[in-house]
């Protein structure tokens, strides 16, 4: 994960922490620091789960968060940020074409994560 490239730009991840680009991921720093100031450390998920996107070739949104909470299942602190996600999506988070409800999506985190949370 650390060879693909990393951009600071705020205006390509269209409101978002980040999002996956074909040179790489774009990451909005104010909007991660907005989320964590929400629920501290939530918006690693969201990075990892564009590296997911990136590695699936973009396939599905929930593959990628399967990607992530596996990722993150075996990663030093990696549950603990599985965690923080879940409390911010489920505060924050909105019903979604792609991923249901926001106790839909993490109900697929928490089966993909297989980590006990």
């Amino acid at each position: 994960m650390l060879d693909i490239p990393r951009t600071i730009n705020c205006a390509a991840t269209g409101g978002t922490v980040a999002t996956v680009a074909p040179d790489g991921i774009y990451i909005c720093p104010a909007r991660a620091a907005l989320v964590d100031s929400q629920v501290s450390d939530a918006s690693h998920f969201y990075i990892v789960h564009e590296y997911g996107s990136l590695t699936l070739h973009k396939r599905t949104k929930k593959l990628a968060d399967c990607w992530a909470a596996h990722a993150l299942a075996v990663a030093p602190n990696g549950p603990h940020y599985v965690r923080q996600w879940i409390k911010h999506w489920r505060a924050f988070g909105t019903t979604d074409p792609v991923y249901g409800t926001p106790e839909a999506r993490i109900a697929n985190v928490r089966s993909c994560c297989a980590c006990g949370i």
